[in-house]
């Protein structure tokens, strides 16, 4: 393995994505208009951010949302009404860590309280894109017209910039550099806690469910409560993207939760590539593998409801056999192989067969 590889690779290599990306548009910013161009690439950071909570329901999870802008635009209104008098109860005093924590917290408990009703009721596909739309709709329509609470077709101004306490000392955002440090950082650490997310055995889950749900409910997983995570989690951080958006721009509007940025970001999504399982499978040469177990798997060697393959440590086993001719792929095998080859399993003939997450034991 490369330097290169290890420093992008991995979980932390999110992270180091994000902040080499950071670098070279800041770089390209102040070369092109000087240092007040970094005000305008740190919205460029904030909208990135937003399109990768975006590939998270859709590149991994397989949920498409044309209506991921209505918590975009939640986490900026929650982060407004709890550091602006906007609501009259003077709840700016809590401060704007509060209002940062409120911004993602709201925007994740909406998207849990309606996935319950839609998951639950079955709703997927192209049925699950109309509604979030809907709920897009009706979101920026009540914005429009509640300008009590939303600020109408105005919209609110004069929200102030993110002020934190690190370690006793202040740290204010309100300055160019300091506002694009910021962004920089909040987005390398949400990317690295979704990269690590989807580096477990639960990541393993959200891969089946993208790739035959029906199939895993079969094997007895609860895909539904799986749905639920990833929709909240990715929701969440939208709504982190628009609190940062509000601490940014001071000033947020009901466009925000319009269905116009939510399309925008499905055309990002679609043409940044949704996902990364398919380009890391390309680029390891150690899978030529997978066609040898999945060739295994479709000759009924894993029918037994005994024999389950397990995913540990990049291994794959078939376990629950005395007999010669279980599949090692190794403990020094890539992530990046084993996942593909399960889920390869997955949806070849397995009967009562059920499939082990990683961690589990046989």
């Amino acid at each position: 393995m490369t330097a290169i590889q290890r420093v992008f690779g991995g979980r932390v290599g999110a992270g180091a994505q994000v902040l080499a990306a950071s670098i070279a548009l800041a770089l390209l910013s102040v070369a092109s208009g000087g240092v007040g161009r970094l005000d305008q690439a740190a919205v460029w950071l904030v909208l990135g951010l937003f399109a990768m909570s975006l590939d998270l329901m859709w590149g991994y999870g397989g949920l498409l949302s044309f209506g991921q802008a209505a918590f975009f635009g939640l986490g900026a209104y929650a982060y407004t009404w709890l550091t602006t008098d906007k609501l009259g109860m003077n709840l700016h005093e809590l401060g704007t860590a509060v209002g940062l924590f409120a911004g993602i917290a709201l925007p994740a408990l909406v998207a849990l309280l309606l996935g319950y009703f839609l998951f639950y009721g079955r709703v997927v596909g192209a049925f699950f894109a109309i509604v979030t739309m809907a709920v897009s709709f009706l979101l920026q329509s009540l914005g429009l017209g509640w300008s009590r609470v939303f600020g109408g077709s105005m919209g609110i101004s004069r929200i102030p910039s993110m002020s934190l306490a690190f370690i006793g000392v202040p740290v204010s955002t309100e300055g160019v550099l300091a506002g694009y440090v910021f962004v920089t950082v909040m987005a390398a650490g949400a990317a690295v806690l979704m990269r690590t997310m989807l580096s477990t055995s639960f990541g393993l889950a959200v891969d089946g469910v993208r790739d035959n749900e029906d199939r895993l409910v079969l094997l007895g997983f609860k895909t539904v409560q799986t749905k639920l995570v990833v929709f909240s989690v990715a929701s969440g951080v939208a709504g982190l993207a628009g609190a940062l958006y509000a601490s940014h721009a001071n000033f947020v509007s009901a466009d925000l939760m319009g269905t116009l940025l939510s399309t925008e970001a499905v055309v990002w999504v679609a043409v940044g590539g949704r996902g990364e399982s398919d380009r890391r499978l390309r680029r390891c040469p150690r899978c030529a593998c997978r066609g040898v177990l999945a060739e295994r798997c479709r000759r009924g060697l894993l029918a037994h409801p005994a024999r389950r393959p397990v995913h540990r440590h990049g291994a794959v086993r078939l376990r629950g056999s005395r007999r010669p001719g279980s599949v090692d792929l190794g403990k020094g095998h890539a992530p990046c192989c084993s996942r593909p080859l399960i889920w390869e399993c997955v949806s070849g003939s397995l009967g009562p067969a059920r499939l082990q997450p990683a961690g589990g034991r046989g």
